[in-house]
């Protein structure tokens, strides 16, 4: 899926759960300029069955991709027509190519509910309800879609909207 759904597959927020927010939004911060290869494709009927699959990405450290880069790698299991689980794990690099040795990783798995949908600019995307077991009693709120085979995610540093939503989707 995103090359990250949940990304919102995804840039670091407050940690795991910010992080599947942006992937989400969380999943962190995922598709753009990226690419993302889902592990398949399928007939979409529910919501979720656009985001089924492994979706990955790598995507280089703010400010500068000097930097490092960090590859972000979301799997996502349809549970129902609006509620998918998925592992989420951030392996940060060194270099920009994502390649070698990591130099640190993280991983977080959760449940999505996919609760309606919103316009960012003229692209519909899905508004998303996260549990991060990293933080299991608060709910974070994501947004991403599937554009080509291209996951986008939400913008951790765009402002909410009055539901809580992100914004913006994220442009790496």
């Amino acid at each position: 899926m995103l090359a990250l759904l949940f990304g919102y597959f995804m840039k670091k927020f407050t940690i795991y759960a910010a992080t599947s927010v942006a992937l989400l939004t969380l999943l962190v911060a995922c598709g753009g300029g990226g690419s993302s290869t889902p592990a398949q494709t399928p007939v979409v009927a529910d919501v979720t069955d656009k985001y089924v699959g492994t979706w990955t990405v790598c995507v280089p450290n703010a400010p500068a991709a000097s930097v490092g880069a960090t590859k972000e790698v979301i799997n996502w299991k349809k549970t129902s027509a609006t509620v998918a689980t998925y592992d989420f794990t951030q392996t940060s690099y060194a270099n920009t190519t994502c390649a070698g040795t990591p130099t640190s990783t993280n991983t977080s798995t959760g449940t999505d509910t996919f609760v309606g949908t919103k316009l960012i600019g003229s692209t519909s995307v899905d508004k998303i309800s996260v549990i991060d077991s990293t933080a299991p009693t608060t709910t974070l709120k994501g947004i991403s879609t599937v554009v080509g085979n291209l996951l986008k995610t939400g913008d951790g540093n765009s402002p909410l909207d009055a539901e809580g939503y992100p914004t913006a989707l994220d442009t790496v």
